[in-house]
């Protein structure tokens, strides 16, 4: 049997458990608005939960540092690597581990500071990655050593919060605005052009690794859309979801990368699941009451009905 480690990361974040060991789960957006107490950074268990220890050490010439007091937005993991993982903080820019959290190092700048909405690595590339800091999209393609600005946002009030890449044709760069503006660039970031206005802020964005042409776009207030045809055309997908009160408010989506079309979507509701990419939606009873609590992280293990908020 393989070993699964847990992870939890705190900034903004209530609790946000990883889950690593064959692959490694992401844990992708999130409130920038949430609150926590006690220390921020990252923590590991590998005997179950039982027991954690701070695993957030960034060396250092003088003197290491733990990083205790860095806020976590999001764990990005590396798709062609399951020991790297970047960490898109809530005000310290971007720090990213190759050896399974053990050591962090800091991204160089202009990333090296500043909240961290979203960040994409090239699935067959690692070394090039895209991240922005609301304003601005960047692209590095050495591992983090430099950045080049590749889009800036037209309208200073508004904010990018999603990025995605077409794991089929990586070429294909999406991102999506808090304008309800989706934008693509098919030459890796060179041109774009808009794609689709969706009149809806978007929250995150997400492709199936298992159906080519099929991606999910959250909104903040209005469910779920989707689309077959790499975003040429959407279909609302949260009709079914209705009946389930507070199920349109988004916390968290969830691609399940173990089977195509299997897609669960956390709202103020709690946890919805679907296994036909959105068409019919079940509950996953947890102990809390529906609606009870707020749920702002999510994971599925990559080796059964394993679920982790």
């Amino acid at each position: 049997m393989k070993t699964i480690s847990r992870w939890v990361a705190q900034g903004a974040l209530a609790a946000t458990l990883v889950l690593t060991g064959a692959s490694c789960v992401s844990l992708t957006g999130g409130n920038d608005q949430a609150s926590t107490t006690g220390p921020m950074g990252i923590f590991m268990s590998a005997d179950k939960g039982d027991t954690w220890k701070v695993t957030s050490l960034l060396p250092q010439p003088n003197a290491d540092r733990q990083l205790t007091d860095v806020g976590v937005f999001s764990l990005v993991e590396d798709p062609t690597d399951p020991k790297a993982m970047y960490w898109a903080s809530r005000g310290k820019g971007i720090f990213y581990t190759y050896d399974d959290a053990n050591k962090w190092a800091q991204a160089a700048a202009p990333l090296n500071n500043g909240f961290v909405y979203s960040l994409t690595v090239h699935p067959k590339d690692r070394c090039t990655i895209y991240a922005t800091n609301g304003s601005q999209l960047f692209k590095s393609e050495d591992c983090t050593r430099t950045w080049a600005a590749i889009y800036q946002i037209a309208n200073s009030g508004q904010v990018i919060r999603t990025i995605a890449l077409d794991p089929f044709a990586p070429n294909r760069v999406y991102i999506g605005q808090d304008s309800g503006e989706l934008l693509i660039s098919e030459d890796s970031g060179t041109s774009w052009r808009v794609m689709q206005r969706f009149g809806s802020q978007l929250q995150r964005m997400a492709f199936d690794p298992q159906k080519e042409g099929l991606i999910y776009m959250a909104t903040r207030k209005n469910g779920l859309l989707r689309s077959r045809d790499n975003g040429t055309t959407w279909d609302n997908v949260s009709d079914n979801m209705k009946e389930y009160t507070g199920a349109l408010e988004y916390r968290r989506l969830y691609v399940y990368p173990g089977a195509p079309e299997n897609v669960y979507w956390i709202s103020k509701y709690g946890v919805l699941v679907s296994r036909n990419a959105g068409q019919d939606w079940e509950p996953i009873n947890l102990v809390p009451a529906p609606g009870s609590v707020s749920i702002y992280a999510f994971a599925a293990a990559s080796m059964g009905e394993n679920f982790f908020i």
